[in-house]
């Protein structure tokens, strides 16, 4: 199959993908290699040369609290559902290795980003999630979402990333770019939260 023409269907657009078009450019688009060479560092030392996000909040203690938070997870609540940021596929269809098409609302218009799917983690005391950009992504780099249980019992929620923008647009409004980082990061917790307190998004 011919992928689809790009157009301004990776943005600017004034309204989101539909279901289809978005999924048809994660199959057409989504195959290529990471635009970073650092894969796995979120994990580890974040590298230099990127800016770098290392952010942890305590969602409570005890198995119950971990139990949840890691259910959530697993359910990728760690992406919200605002209405200015969207994600293909559902949830039930990402695995390892996967593209996923991430549509996000800023400065009234739309812009798409690719990422892959590189990990996810599941044991006793820890679970993760990370993701790798590809083309066609407005940013450079890797980001970790995790619980994990404290060996004092904490269940702590924690965000690690690295990046650089790729794009003009990002790069010329770095500030509202990073803006809206820091409203994904709380909106990511308080998902997650959420879900642990037995709340709806």
């Amino acid at each position: 199959m011919n992928a689809p023409p790009l157009g301004f269907a990776f943005g600017p657009r004034l309204a989101p993908l539909d279901a289809a078009r978005a999924e048809a450019l994660r199959d057409a688009h989504g195959g290529g290699a990471l635009t970073y060479a650092e894969r796995g560092a979120s994990s580890a030392a974040l590298p230099d040369g990127y800016f770098h996000v290392d952010r942890e909040w305590r969602l409570g203690a005890g198995d119950d609290c971990f139990d949840a938070a890691r259910r959530a997870v697993l359910a990728w609540r760690v992406f919200p559902r605002p209405s200015w940021f969207r994600v293909t596929p559902e949830p039930a269809d990402r695995v390892v290795g996967d593209a996923l098409l991430f549509d996000v609302r800023a400065a009234g218009l739309w812009w798409g980003s690719l990422v892959r799917v590189l990990d996810v983690v599941d044991r006793s005391d820890r679970v993760a999630i990370t993701v790798g950009t590809l083309a066609h992504h407005h940013a450079r780099g890797e980001e970790r979402f995790s619980v994990e249980r404290a060996p004092g019992g904490d269940v702590v929620y924690r965000l690690r990333s690295f990046s650089v923008w790729n794009r003009a647009w990002t790069r010329a409004f770095s500030q509202v770019a990073r803006r809206l980082q820091r409203r994904f990061a709380e909106q990511s917790v308080e998902s997650v939260r959420a879900a642990v307190e037995g709340r709806t998004r």
